[in-house]
């Protein structure tokens, strides 16, 4: 008889666990395509003079050409001083640099998606009701 394995539950995985199931989609992914695709993760942090972060970006880009940003932070005494914007200017253009002509990325109502619109972002989706009464938005934009 077959042994069934049962899937368990990691709330903090080891890196090197994750780094396997990285590896073995991206196997998967030459096998079809030829190539990897390549992922590079990549984090952008400000610090105060103190060298206390006040806020970061961090995303992937891939040889497809996109740049997928999942999250952006800026410390809320830091806020409406211009280093978001910095940090998706940063971003952008470092994905740039490596080839990516697209940017996606995903946000909720209530984190300021007008934000993103401002950037040049638009929608191209939508999931009602995703956190409580908030919308989850799905944004893109040509870099």
């Amino acid at each position: 008889m077959k042994t069934v394995f049962q899937p368990k539950i990691e709330i903090n995985p080891r890196k090197e666990d994750l780094e396997l199931l990285r590896l073995g989609i991206d196997e998967n992914n030459i096998l079809i395509t030829g190539e990897s695709t390549g992922n590079q993760d990549i984090t952008f942090f400000v610090r105060n003079a103190d060298n206390e972060i006040i806020g970061g970006i961090r995303g992937t880009y891939n040889i497809s050409g996109w740049l997928y940003i999942n999250a952006l932070w800026v410390d809320k005494n830091y806020r409406n001083q211009g280093y978001a914007t910095l940090l998706m200017q940063c971003m952008e253009n470092e994905a740039k640099r490596n080839g990516c002509k697209n940017s996606f990325l995903n946000t909720i109502a209530f984190q300021a998606p007008e934000f993103y619109v401002k950037l040049g972002y638009k929608k191209f989706a939508e999931l009602e009701n995703f956190h409580h009464e908030y919308n989850r938005i799905f944004l893109r934009k040509k870099l």
